[in-house]
């Protein structure tokens, strides 16, 4: 049964539980991971470019952690994790998280994904 987690961080710089990570990488197998800073309206897409999608399929394990505007809609978010996990193994065990960064523009999220035992 697919686990899935979310986590929120806050802009004082990269608080990622390492943990989550550990985790992640206690499954056996390949590893592999993509990072990119896109336009909001254009997540979806470079994902599903950038990932390949039998990795999706077989992961037993991913992270995913998304930088965001604060007053980015975490709307958006979930629709997409929404569709992002049409893509995946109910088996596999997913933790997503937000990092506020008031750095970034309202329109751009920042995206860094860990896919585990391929």
């Amino acid at each position: 049964m697919r686990r899935v987690d979310c986590k929120n961080y806050s802009d004082s710089g990269i608080n990622i539980n390492m943990i989550d990570i550990c985790n992640m990488l206690t499954y056996n197998g390949r590893v592999s991971g993509y990072s990119n800073i896109v336009k909001s309206e254009d997540l979806r897409s470079d994902v599903l470019k950038n990932i390949n999608i039998d990795d999706m399929m077989n992961a037993k394990g991913i992270s995913i952690i998304f930088g965001m505007h604060p007053d980015f809609p975490f709307s958006k978010l979930t629709d997409f994790m929404d569709e992002f996990l049409k893509h995946i193994s109910s088996e596999c065990e997913v933790v997503f998280g937000n990092i506020t960064d008031t750095n970034l523009p309202l329109n751009k999220i920042d995206y860094k994904i860990i896919i585990a035992g391929l």
